[in-house]
């Protein structure tokens, strides 16, 4: 079974459920949906297994935002040719965990690497590849069938320094409060989303997550404050393609 498709300009982009996945997941996802689970990524973070995904245009940039600033995090506590679930990256999750920690691992070395040329132009080539080999799904979710919005956020929920999830994770509720937000939303755990719920988004004749972000940017009123990387994303995009990749600066 194929995939239905359906065009970004059919859309209502305020309240559509957007979903991205790797391209290599989309054979197994047409003959069995999408199988709740947990992520290469949130190995050590979450504790059960959802189908994650976003609300509107405005949710889903965010979110891209928050990917930069993850992925930054993860080049801190990276070690060359290794993987998320190695006992080193447990480890400095745990660490982060910790009520009582060295307060060089936030105010040292993430806060000065969040700020860094260097470590947010890696992060922007390590999203652009991850997204140039992703696509975007459009889920037909019911509330209270398939999520609920007050539904807990594992990881505002657990034992995460406030401090931590004001540099990476909050963008709108403040106080932090443990139920999800639009641009970071899941399933019921341990829920199925059948494939007859599941559109595979297009925008004209481009399939790539990265052509659908790039869309909804400058579909998108956000302001640079809100998400500074993605601006910054989208600048090392035009960068490349004007083969000006060294001309590259931040200004966060």
């Amino acid at each position: 079974m194929q995939i239905r498709e359906v065009d970004i300009s059919e859309l209502d982009l305020d309240n559509a459920f957007f979903h991205y996945t790797s391209k290599d997941n989309l054979e197994n996802i047409s003959k069995e949906g999408l199988i709740p689970n947990i992520g290469e990524n949130a190995i050590s973070i979450e504790k059960t297994k959802k189908v994650f995904f976003t609300k509107g245009i405005e949710g889903t940039l965010i979110l891209m935002d928050s990917w930069i600033r993850g992925l930054i995090m993860k080049q801190s506590v990276d070690v060359p040719g290794q993987k998320f679930d190695t006992p080193f990256y447990k480890f400095a999750t745990f660490i982060a965990k910790c009520p009582i920690r060295p307060n060089f691992l936030i105010n040292g070395i993430l806060r000065h690497n969040l700020k860094s040329n260097k470590q947010i132009s890696k992060a922007c080539h390590t999203l652009k590849n991850i997204l140039n080999n992703s696509v975007y799904l459009i889920l037909d979710l019911k509330e209270n069938i398939d999520f609920a919005y007050d539904d807990i956020d594992e990881i505002k929920a657990g034992n995460w320094d406030k401090e931590l999830l004001d540099m990476i994770y909050s963008y709108e509720q403040l106080p932090v409060y443990e139920t999800m937000e639009y641009w970071n939303m899941h399933t019921f755990t341990n829920h199925k989303v059948d494939k007859e719920k599941i559109s595979l988004l297009k925008y004209k004749n481009h399939y790539t997550a990265n052509q659908i972000v790039r869309y909804l940017f400058y579909k998108s009123n956000l302001k640079i404050k809100k998400v500074p990387y993605l601006y910054e994303y989208m600048k090392y995009l035009e960068f490349i393609d004007n083969n000006k990749i060294t001309d590259f600066k931040i200004n966060i």
